[in-house]
């Protein structure tokens, strides 16, 4: 099995990876920063099913994600699936329905800051430094659904230095992260803020830990914008937005509440509330583990509070998300088994950036 140093360099870059969902609003990713489906709405894009729950209680009954099995019961490994979204108060007047308006051809970058603190036991709290990503976003087409193609290219990673760490740490972390430089993807997004056809085209000799969370990697491109509820709202209002997440081949459970703060004509301001469980007794694919050792999630369970400012009428928007995680995970390796139990507190924060500066003219 990999060195503590190495194992904690690599979860770094599994968090970075899906750094952005956080920050935006989404659920949180444990493996990854970014969680049942059922049949689609009328307004929903064809290319993504969204489900809109009514207050009602049959409806709000209809709108519950599966219920996780029991710890005796065979899990399979999990998919991502579409967002069930539940209105739970549709605020005050003037209301209007919330929908991104996507212009093609045009070109953004989002620059997303993760801070990260690790206290795995026994070992000490772990402060990490800042790690900074550049992600250039280019907006194709529109379909005529009014769906946005866009691609997205991964252009600059950094660990920056304003925490003091151990000299080998930050090269292992500098290495590894440096790896998502060049990671380039597609995908549709729909005006309700709902992604699908996602594709990745990783970098040539991409690491393992990087082409074993390609699933929970794609739901951090689906986090990157807030769904919306089908339904008008106004300030105050309050809509439930339901997730389950693939996490290492098995699935977490999120839930995020959404209050509108504020709406103007391109933009809104809401504050988020997230908590997140899972189903205990899962069995984990975890990358770097020898091939007899098997992997269980005994258990996970935290929560977070932030502020996502979508824009509606382009391409990044701006927000801050604080998560605190408690996870345990045992390895079994023929008699011997090792259980390790995690807290991870983590803030993310992302916003646009400007192009880099153009290389100077030679005289």
């Amino acid at each position: 099995m990999s060195s503590p140093r190495r194992a904690l360099a690599g979860l770094a870059f599994l968090l970075l990876a899906g750094g952005a969902s956080v920050a935006c609003g989404g659920p949180l990713e444990p493996a990854a920063p970014g969680p049942g489906a059922a049949a689609s709405t009328p307004s929903a894009s064809a290319s993504a099913p969204v489900t809109t729950a009514k207050p009602a209680p049959s409806a709000a009954a209809s709108a519950e994600p599966t219920k996780p099995a029991a710890p005796s019961e065979t899990i399979a490994p999990a998919k991502a699936v579409a967002p069930v979204i539940k209105m739970l108060d549709a605020g005050a007047e003037p209301k209007r329905a919330l929908r991104y308006v996507f212009k093609p051809n045009t070109t953004e970058r989002a620059e997303v800051d993760m801070r990260m603190a690790i206290t795995s036991e026994p070992a000490p709290k772990m402060d990490l430094p800042t790690m900074r990503t550049v992600m250039r976003v280019d907006g194709k087409e529109i379909t005529p659904e009014g769906d946005l193609r866009m691609a997205f290219d991964t252009e600059k990673v950094e660990v920056l230095k304003d925490v003091k760490v151990d000299p080998k740490l930050r090269e292992a972390l500098e290495k590894d992260l440096g790896a998502l430089v060049g990671m380039r993807g597609k995908a549709r997004v729909s005006p309700r803020g709902v992604a699908s056809e996602i594709d990745f085209e990783l970098p040539a000799g991409a690491p393992p830990q990087l082409r074993a969370q390609l699933d929970s990697m794609q739901d951090s491109i689906r986090n990157m914008y807030l769904p919306f509820p089908e339904e008008p709202v106004g300030k105050g209002a309050k809509w439930e937005v339901r997730w389950n997440l693939p996490v290492n081949g098995a699935f977490m459970e999120a839930r995020i509440v959404y209050t509108l703060q504020k709406l103007e004509a391109g933009s809104l301001a809401a504050e988020v509330e997230t908590t997140f469980s899972a189903p205990e007794g899962q069995p984990l694919t975890l990358p770097g583990l020898p091939p007899d050792a098997r992997a269980m999630l005994v258990s996970i369970g935290g929560s977070g509070k932030g502020k996502a400012q979508p824009s509606l009428d382009k391409l990044i928007g701006s927000g801050e998300n604080k998560v605190a995680m408690t996870s345990a995970i045992r390895v079994v390796l023929g008699a011997e088994k090792i259980e390790r139990k995690t807290l991870t507190e983590m803030t993310v924060g992302v916003r646009p950036a400007k192009a880099p500066a153009a290389p100077a003219k030679k005289p």
